[in-house]
């Protein structure tokens, strides 16, 4: 399903004015690929955070799916980071 999507700049193009509103072409599919590979991003920096807190976390939190199906077909080979 094709969409609208607004980019905002967060702040001054360095012009001395705001950057104007953009407008681009998207799909509703493509925008939740973003927002899913956005939040295992920032799962893995808090993956991260907390093991130096020494807090445990699972070894797939985190970890994109097509890593772990990667590492799941590599498992015969070699056992798995963590």
């Amino acid at each position: 399903l094709p969409i609208q999507i607004r980019l905002e700049s967060g702040g001054d193009d360095g012009s001395g004015g705001s950057e104007a509103e953009q407008w681009r072409h998207s799909t509703v599919r493509r925008e939740l690929q973003f927002l899913l590979s956005h939040t295992l991003h920032h799962f893995a920096l808090i993956a991260v955070l907390l093991e130096r807190f020494e807090i445990a976390v699972p070894d797939d939190f985190g970890i994109a799916p097509s890593t772990l199906k990667f590492w799941q077909a590599q498992a015969p080979c070699a056992p798995l980071p963590g």
